[in-house]
This record gives structure tokens, sequence and C-alpha cells, in this order.
């Protein structure tokens, strides 16, 4: 019996993994493939931009509402619920367009991009209920432990994924009965046995006793697709500098939405982000620091590669083989917070430590003079590194102080407020690759032609090192 509930735990921590894994990797390789798909699918009708956010769109809004149906049906369902729509609208994105397959009322890309959608959707599943399902099968150290493998697995899959993506869609074509089959179809193919098998190994669960209670909170989900909706279209905006009275009015436009979204929450029967659970400080401080350290490592991510190549000279490829180090970093950070917390218990201080070791990382990398090399590798692992534990450190700080058959709910919390935060980095981060690219020559011209970058991502985690601060110093159980 022991043998048979261990392989049980074994079989959802590996489905969990290998749905991450998909989520990471459906993530980022629309950006390498996208010229190509584009070509073969995009029409008069435009859409172009949506073919690149959709998946971010589905993610976003789905989150909370997946956390509340976690909450009443059971983690095992949404998980397995959201591989299906994995499943399902992957082979859909991968035969938009072939020949006897097309539907008529929509063009190829908008097709493709309500793919990429539901996508988003099924990703966004499989992350609520499997970190909330992880709060079931596991104590809190071993959750820490657990996390840095995950973690790791998603590190791993956003370095690499573009790589392959890239690699597969310039070499995999086939010819079949006269019909050329290009060669980012086969991105989506090759996903394929990988989420049959995550959707195998899930085991079959009964829904939970505690059914759910009041209205679904459908005005909640409609404010929180339109915040969502916003902050796509500023972070699309600031990839420009021009248009500042556009940005001005959609920042106006989100805080409007937050607001109304507030007031929604309060008088909602079955609010999708609980005012309840918000009051409850280490559920505050941990969503509200999820989104510093997703804004800092987004905007981190998306403005240093121009500063390097700026600042020291490097090609495209050079660039991006060195911010492998960030992933390499974040990987390394992971798995060594995971064997000290699993250990100790002591994740405050962990978290502590992480994020002061980014700061001072990114305080030295401010400094560095053009045309500096020698000191990036390791100034950018050390960065990954500080960045690698936090998120996983403050979702389970979160988790002790929430209910059993609150769970899901508050991993959608998390994950909706992470995402607000990435988009807010985005936005920040697409502003200095904007003055990198449109003023090259001015910014290798500078002596610390990292500071822009760096005094962005410090203000992010000063931020961020208050609220893990404020969280409970008390050692994890075991």
């Amino acid at each position: 019996m022991e043998r048979a509930a261990a392989w049980r735990v074994y079989r959802i921590r590996i489905a969990v993994c290998l749905g991450i894994l998909l989520g990471a990797i459906d993530g980022g390789i629309i950006a390498p493939i996208l010229p190509a798909i584009s070509r073969d699918l995009v029409s008069a009708a435009g859409g172009l931009s949506w073919l690149a956010s959709g998946y971010f769109l589905g993610t976003a809004l789905a989150a909370p509402a997946w956390g509340g149906i976690g909450d009443s049906r059971g983690h095992s369902f949404v998980v397995t619920t959201g591989l299906s729509i994995l499943i399902l609208s992957t082979a859909a994105c991968a035969v938009t367009g072939m020949a006897g397959v097309d539907i008529p009322i929509l063009p190829d890309d908008l097709q493709f991009a309500a793919f990429r959608f539901a996508q988003g959707i099924g990703s966004s599943a499989v992350f609520t209920g499997g970190f909330a399902l992880l709060s079931e099968t596991a104590s809190a150290r071993r959750r820490a432990k657990s996390s840095g493998l995950f973690s790791g697995v998603f590190a791993i899959a956003t370095m690499f994924g573009p790589v392959t993506a890239g690699l597969i869609n310039d070499h995999a074509h086939l010819g079949l009965g006269g019909v050329e089959i290009s060669g980012w179809r086969f991105v989506f193919i090759l996903q394929l046995p990988v989420a049959l098998l995550a959707f195998l190994l899930m085991p079959a669960r009964t829904p939970q006793s505690l059914p759910a209670q009041g209205r679904f909170d459908y005005s909640g989900l409609g404010l929180v697709g339109l915040v969502a909706i916003l902050c796509m279209n500023l972070v699309s905006r600031t990839k420009s500098v021009e248009g500042g009275l556009l940005i001005a009015a959609t920042v106006a436009g989100i805080g409007i939405a937050l607001a109304a979204l507030v007031r929604v929450e309060r008088r909602a029967e079955r609010p999708l982000l609980p005012p309840e659970l918000l009051r409850l400080d280490a559920v505050r401080h941990s969503c509200a620091g999820a989104s510093m350290t997703a804004g800092a490592l987004t905007c981190f991510a998306l403005s240093m590669p121009g500063s390097l190549q700026a600042g020291a000279n490097l090609s495209a490829a050079a660039s991006g083989a060195l911010m492998a180090a960030l992933s390499f970093g974040y990987f390394g950070g992971t798995v060594v917070n995971g064997w000290f917390v699993g250990r100790t218990g002591r994740a405050r201080d962990a978290a502590l430590f992480w994020a002061g070791l980014c700061v001072v990382a990114l305080g030295i990398l401010a400094a560095q003079p053009a045309g500096e090399r020698n000191m990036l590798f390791v100034l950018l692992f050390a960065i990954g590194a500080g960045f690698g534990p936090l998120q996983p450190m403050q979702f389970i700080m979160m988790q002790l102080a929430v209910p059993g058959n609150r769970q899901g709910t508050a991993a959608g919390m998390l994950n909706f407020f992470r995402r607000l935060g990435a988009w807010g980095g985005g936005a920040l981060g697409g502003l200095v690759l904007a003055h990198n690219l449109n003023a090259p020559r001015q910014v290798a011209g500078t002596s610390w032609p990292y500071v822009l970058p760096s005094i962005l991502c410090m203000g992010f985690l000063a931020a961020n090192l208050v609220f893990i601060w404020r969280l409970s110093r008390d050692r994890i159980p075991d």
C-alpha cells in the first residue's frame, strides 16, 4: 500500500514536471519561428501581433479561474483538464492553415492566435493546479526540494527551447502526398508525445468534498481579462519610443480596471482574487514579492541582450550565448536553495540572501565599463542564481498560511500578480531595448552601458526585499 501511494506521488510529480516543461517551451518558442509562421499564415485581416501575445493572454486570464475550480473540483482534475486542452490546442497549432483543415470563418493567423490562446489556458491549468497539488502530496520542506527541480526544468526549457525551435524550423521539412509540411509545424508536433505521456501519468482522482458556494465571478474574470489585454498593449507600445500619450492612456486604463476589480471582488460571492486571503500578511507580501521578482527578471532578460551588443560590441548570437549564464545560474540557485531549505527550513532567510546576492551582482554589473567582457559571465550567473529561488520560496511561504481548501485559489492569485509584474518589467525592458536599438552608438559610447537595466532591476528587487523581510521568520515544518 505504501509503495502504491509513493508511486502515485511520483507519477503526479513527473506529470506536473512534464507539463511545466511544455509550458516553458510554449512561452518561448514563438520568437524564432514567428517569421516562418507569419509567411505561411498572415492575412490582410491582421492579427500578427496576437500570434506572439495570445498565449500570454491565456495564461494570465485563466490562472485565477483555475485556482477556484481546483479548490472545488480537485487539483488533479484541473491538471488533467489542462493537459487535455494543451494536447488539442497544440495539435491544432500544428495543422493550422494546412489544406483541408481550414476554418472558413477566421483567417489562418487569427486561428493560430486562438489556438495559442487555448494553449495558454491549458498551460495555466497545469501550473496553477500542479503547484497546488504539490502541497497535497509533500511536506513543506519536500516542496522546497521539489521546487528546485521544477524551477530547473523551467530554466532549461526557457534556455534551450527557442534554440531547438529555431533548429527544427530550419531543418525539419517534409513533403507528404504533394503537401509540403513546414518546419515550424514540427515544433508543435514533437510536443504531443510529451503531453500525452504527462496526461497518462496523471492518476484519476475523485473531486474534493468541498462544493463551490455562490455564483461564479464572471465580472471579476472579465476585468482580469481587460487588465491582461491592456498590459499586453502597454508592452507592445513600449517597444517603440513613440506614442507616449497612448502609453499614458493605457497605464491610466490599467489603474481604472484594477480599481474596478478591487471593488467587484469585495462584493462577489466566489471572488477570483478573494480579499480575505489578501488580508493575510503572508499572502499579500508573497504576491507582491512575486510580482516584483517577475518584473525584475523580465526587465533584465529583455533589456540586457541589447546592452551587451551595444556595450561589449557583441553579435546577437554572442549576446544570446552569454545570457545562457543567467539560466545556468537560475538552475544552480534553485538546486542549492532546495537543499538548504529542505535541511534547515529557513525559507525567509534564504530568500533574503538570494535577493541580496542579486542586488549586489547587479550593482557590480552597473559599474562595468564599456568593452569589459571578463566579468560578465560570472555576474550574469550570480544574478540568475539570485533570481532562481525567490518565487518558489514566496509560493511556499504563502501556502503555509492558506487553508488546505484554498490552495488553488492562492496559487491562481500568485500567478496573476506574477504576470502583472512581468508585464510591468517587460514595459520598462522594452523601453531600454528601444533606446539601445535606436541609439546604439550613444549606448556604446557611455562609460557604463549596463547602468540602466541594472538600476531598473535593483529598484524592483529593493521593493522585493521589503516584502520578503515582512514574511514570517518561523522555520517551515518538516
